[in-house]
This record gives C-alpha cells, sequence and structure tokens, in this order.
C-alpha cells in the first residue's frame, strides 16, 4: 500500500507541473483566408504493481514509466483537414528494421462528395473497436489484452469513408508493411496489399466513426459494425512485408510465435481477420451508462501451414462530469501451433487454453478533462509466464516476443498463472 500511495504521489507530481507549465498556452491559431490550425498533445505517466510466481527474484514489482508523450497539429483548410502526430518517447520503435521514426500519423481527409471523405497518407488502420479506440479517452488506463492477439496498428495508403444517415461505410487498401517503413527499392513479387472494410450503424454513439472515445458522454445511442481484413504477403527482397513488419504485429504474423512465416523458401501467406463490435449508451442527467463489445477471429495460411486465433472483449462503464467507473472483461484463444523456432529446434508455447482479463477501473476528470487519473485493478487468468534463467519471469502478455528465451539455458516452459496488476496513470491533454 506504501507503494501504491508513493506511485499515485509521483504521477499527481507529474500532472501538476505539466498543467501548470503548459496549460491553456496553446488553442487554435487562424492563420487567415479560412485556415485554422489547432495544435495538441497528450503526457501518460504510468505506474505499474504486479504480482507473479517467480522463482529467480521478487514475485511483486513495481514500475513508473513516461507511457505517452504525444505531439501533433491539425490544419483545416476549405474543408480539407490535415492531421500531424508524433510520438516523442516511451512507445514502441525498432531500430532493427530502421524504424527510428516517431511518425504516427501523417494525412490529408479530402471531401467527396456529401458526407463522404477520403483519406490518405499514414493513419491508424480502421478494424476492430478497441484498436481505434484514441488512447487518450480510454475508461481504463490500457487497452485490454485481445488487444495484443488482434492489433494492426498504423499503415499507408488511401480509404474512403463517410455516412448516409446512420449507415457508416470506410472502405480502403494500405500496404500491409506498418508505419514509418523507409524507402527500399527491391526486388518483388507483388500479391495482395492490405484490403480493409468496416461497415455499420452509428445512431448518435460515436462522434467520430475513425476516432473513437470511450469516456465520450453524449447523447444516448448506439453503434454496430462489421469488419474486414484481407491481404496476400509479397516477396520483397530477402523476406516478406508481413514477416519483416517492425511494429503492431499481432501474434499471428510474429515470426516468435508463427513458425510458418519465416521459412525458407517463402511463401506467400493469406493474412485475414473478421470482427464483430459495437456499443450502447444511454444517457440521463449528465450521467452516461455504456456497453461495448468485440469479437475478432483472424487466420494466417501458406504452403507450410496456418494458425488461427480468436479474440474479445466487453466493457460495461459509467461516468459523469467528473468521474466513470467500468468492468472489462477480455480474452484470446492461442493457436495450438504457436512455436518459437530458434535454428533447427522448435518450441511450442502456450497450448490453447484461454487467457482471461477482468479488470475494474476507475477514472476522474479534472480541469474538464484537461487530466485525469485513473486507477486499474487487472486480474489476469492462465496467463502465459516464462522464466528466463537466472535473471526472472516474464508475463507474454506485456512482453510477448520474450518467447525467445525457450531456446535458453534449462529450456525453460510457459506456465500459465494467475497475476495480479495494479495500474495508476495521470494522464494531461490539450488541444483534443
Amino acid at each position: 500500500m506504501k507503494t501504491l500511495v508513493l506511485t499515485l504521489a509521483l504521477l499527481v507530481s507529474f500532472a501538476s507541473m505539466a498543467f501548470a507549465q503548459t496549460g491553456g498556452l496553446l488553442q487554435n491559431l487562424s492563420l487567415g483566408g479560412g485556415d485554422t490550425l489547432n495544435f495538441y498533445g497528450r503526457a501518460q505517466g504510468d505506474g505499474y504493481l504486479e504480482s507473479l510466481k517467480d522463482n529467480v527474484l521478487n514475485n511483486d514489482r513495481i514500475w513508473l514509466y513516461m507511457k505517452e508523450a504525444r505531439f501533433g497539429l491539425k490544419d483545416h483548410y476549405d474543408g480539407i483537414t490535415f492531421d500531424f502526430q508524433m510520438a516523442l518517447g516511451g512507445e514502441e520503435v525498432s531500430l532493427s528494421n530502421g524504424q527510428v521514426l516517431t511518425l504516427l500519423d501523417m494525412n490529408a481527409d479530402i471531401p467527396l462528395f456529401g458526407s463522404y471523405f477520403v483519406k490518405a497518407g499514414q493513419f491508424k488502420v480502421p478494424f476492430g473497436r478497441e484498436a481505434m479506440e484514441n488512447s487518450g479517452f480510454l475508461m481504463f488506463n490500457d487497452r485490454s489484452i485481445q488487444y495484443v492477439a488482434s492489433k494492426v496498428g498504423r499503415d499507408v495508403g488511401a480509404i474512403l469513408h463517410g455516412n448516409s444517415g446512420i449507415l457508416t461505410t470506410t472502405v480502403g487498401v494500405v500496404t500491409g508493411g506498418g508505419r514509418d517503413v523507409p524507402l527500399r527499392f527491391l526486388p518483388e513479387d507483388l500479391g495482395c496489399p492490405m484490403l480493409v472494410a468496416r461497415v455499420g450503424l452509428n445512431d448518435n454513439f460515436d462522434q467520430d466513426n475513425l476516432d473513437l472515445r470511450e469516456t465520450n458522454n453524449g447523447p444516448s445511442g448506439y453503434a454496430i459494425d462489421i469488419d474486414g481484413l484481407y491481404t496476400r504477403d509479397s516477396r520483397i527482397g530477402h523476406s516478406t512485408v508481413l514477416n519483416v513488419k517492425g511494429i503492431d504485429k499481432d501474434l499471428l504474423i510474429d515470426a516468435n510465435y508463427n513458425p510458418y512465416i519465416g521459412i525458407h523458401p517463402y511463401s506467400q501467406g493469406v493474412y485475414w481477420k473478421l470482427g464483430f463490435d459495437g456499443g450502447v449508451r444511454s444517457t440521463s442527467n449528465k450521467t452516461s451508462y455504456a456497453l461495448e463489445w468485440e469479437l475478432d477471429q483472424e487466420g494466417y495460411q501458406n504452403d507450410y501451414g496456418g494458425l488461427h486465433n480468436t479474440c474479445g472483449q466487453a466493457q460495461m462503464s459509467m461516468r459523469n462530469e467528473t468521474c466513470g467507473f467500468g468492468v472489462r472483461y477480455a480474452f484470446y484463444e492461442p493457436d495450438q501451433n504457436f512455436t518459437y523456432v530458434s535454428g533447427a529446434n522448435a518450441y511450442p508455447i502456450m497450448g490453447t487454453t484461454l487467457v482471461n482479463e477482468l479488470t475494474l477501473g476507475a477514472q476522474w476528470f479534472l480541469y474538464n478533462e484537461h487530466v485525469k487519473i485513473g486507477l486499474d485493478l487487472p486480474i489476469l487468468f492462465n496467463a502465459p509466464v516464462i522464466t528466463e534463467a537466472g535473471i526472472g519471469s516474464y508475463l507474454l502478455t506485456e512482453q510477448p516476443d520474450q518467447v525467445t528465451v525457450l531456446s535458453g539455458a534449462n529450456h525453460p516452459t510457459v506456465v500459465r498463472e494467475t497475476v495480479i496488476q495494479v495500474r495508476a496513470q495521470v494522464q494531461y491533454q490539450f488541444g483534443l
């Protein structure tokens, strides 16, 4: 308890200093001629407590991180919206693949006809409600474990999106290689780029179909969406697009879990996803009650074999002008063929038993939501844990690529445990 109090105190101090130094400084800037420039930014300081069985070091751990530090701007000019966002620290960057840029978004949203637009550039791929949620407006301090199994992340391409009444449509094409890919003009055997579609009904539930916000305290309404994604891998140089994707890989296309994707000679595998998600909200006297859900099925298949994964989550929440409370359940079902391959050896990872998460969360909103304080209690059931000789244990829902220690000394195995966590967060944001 003393540790938790200390963590919360540090986080509150962090947010107070940030608000005192920059609050209210950056607002909409009118440049004339109908051009309006809006600066925005966010900082998240997170403290973590975790308890699991560790036969090497302590069972109980504590961490304090700058989880997100972002800065961006939006420019509105003649009906076109230009969006630019950078991650300044704390988020995943892969040096081994040359992806040292921290650019998240760089795109233009161009009006086409009626309420339809074309978004072109680099942006978040529109698949899955939880993945599309804006991380600054979550009802919990982080996304659930199903995101580990199903994330797509950002990519480069173009999408057509808009609505006709309550009918919403998003269709488009992206490269499939992810974000921040450097220019490499290599020989190729082109398969099919990533095709994505999201179609549904939105009756006052989501303010923006591409920028979903769990803490939305809007009017009563509902949303239902069906998602689809398909790509056939392309041979590029010495590898394939999916095999060398450096950031935002889900477990199906992670070579540390997929024993088929890296086999020579390379086979141009097919990767697909289907999803169903939605939400319903009832609002009365400035208090909202909401239910959201998502269920995804995905698969990968090439000439050497195939993998499948099912994952999902559901959550209930209540919020008013000053606070919010929620409960969330999430799961993913690993494929029995998840295997780490090292040289001539293959190490099965975790079997098919469901990994489950039950999380209780509370959020407090200050200064018109410029400051948010969050406290979560996630309990993971049948969580995969692996122990590295002489170092200690890793929770694979947090660090999935640590399965590489399977080939280490004493050949450890992945065991299933009940893991208890406490997550505290202070967030400051402006311009959003």
